[in-house]
């Protein structure tokens, strides 16, 4: 059964009163086909670990090595517009650090389970390591255009929207992959509280599940700058949270919250007595909707994504969905 299709039954046979609406969306992205290294007389075939890439099929020139990926790789002035093969990188999304320096290419010795969408330069992995020197890289790119489904329904009524969110991607994850597993029954166990205890008044809850979140979160961009947003009070995103020490992120490749949000979520948490923990992904992209986006994550390392959703333990799920219910029904209402 497909994910989307999964979802939507799901939620149609726990929740049998919500009126789910399905819109399709075009999907479309580039990816590299194949890809071979030529470096000193030798070719070695290389395997892409990047999405969206659009440029060119051969790219030539001097490629320059450096042994880790650092935010202040920005500084290293001669890597701009060069090919650049890193030794040591921990986390894909660290490669978002070398967007300033505009690189012709990006050569890495490591494989991921999950891919990089970034369309301003290509990303491939080989198995071999190569010094400093002259060497041609060739690609074969493919544009696909396809259609994946939004799924989505409102709880409550208003002018006003509170969003909140859960991407997946159906190419990458199944029902059983733990991070899609952990978010998903938060997700669930959030909309029962809000049916079965308690719903904000005075704004509507939108309730969006959307697929291919590894194509730069398409989908839900299309859905998303449909609604004015001023009408949008702010996003709540569930990606990634479920699995235990769930962190408040507060900035990604930008901000995304905003003093406003974190001072009210600090003083509801505070209620709770809990304290507030947060963290930076700064290497890692979130589109930019021009509205807070309230994110706890748990921030899974690449080791996690190969472990059973069993692993997870329900009364972390269950505990996280309900001090999230709590500050959404809290969020907007006056602190005294």
């Amino acid at each position: 059964m497909k994910l989307n299709r999964y979802i939507y039954n799901s939620i149609k046979k726990r929740f049998q009163n919500l009126d789910i609406i399905e819109e399709s969306v075009k999907a479309g992205h580039s990816y590299i086909k194949r890809s071979e290294i030529i470096f000193e007389n030798k070719k070695i075939k290389g395997v892409p670990v990047s999405t969206g890439y659009i440029g060119k099929g051969i790219i030539e020139g001097r490629v320059y090595s450096i042994e880790n990926l650092t935010p202040s790789v920005i500084f290293q002035e001669n890597l701009k517009g060069k090919i650049i093969y890193i030794k040591n990188v921990e986390k894909p999304e660290k490669l978002r650090y070398l967007l300033p320096l505009k690189p012709e290419a990006v050569i890495i010795n490591r494989e991921f389970k999950r891919p990089l969408f970034i369309e301003e330069f290509p990303v491939i992995y080989i198995p071999s390591l190569i010094r400093d020197g002259e060497i041609k890289i060739q690609l074969n790119t493919k544009k696909t255009e396809e259609s994946v489904k939004n799924i989505y329904f409102d709880i409550g009524y208003g002018a006003y929207f509170l969003f909140l969110v859960f991407p997946y991607d159906s190419r990458y994850q199944t029902k059983d992959s733990i991070d899609f597993y952990g978010s998903f029954q938060v997700t669930k166990e959030i909309i029962r509280r809000l049916l079965e205890v308690k719903k904000p008044s005075g704004y509507r809850i939108r309730v969006l599940f959307s697929d291919h979140k590894y194509t730069g979160y398409r989908p839900l961009k299309e859905h998303i700058k449909k609604i004015d947003s001023d009408l949008i009070l702010s996003i709540i995103n569930t990606e990634n949270s479920g699995l235990g020490n769930e962190k408040l992120i507060i900035k990604t490749d930008r901000n995304i919250i905003d003093s406003f949000h974190f001072e009210r979520i600090k003083h509801l948490l505070g209620k709770l007595n809990l304290p507030l923990k947060t963290d930076r992904l700064e290497a890692f992209y979130f589109p930019d909707f021009k509205v807070p986006v309230v994110w706890f994550s748990s921030q899974p390392n690449n080791n996690i994504y190969t472990l059973k959703k069993e692993f997870l333990n329900r009364e972390l799920i269950d505990r996280f969905a309900s001090n999230l219910f709590y500050i959404m029904n809290n969020l907007y209402k006056e602190i005294g």
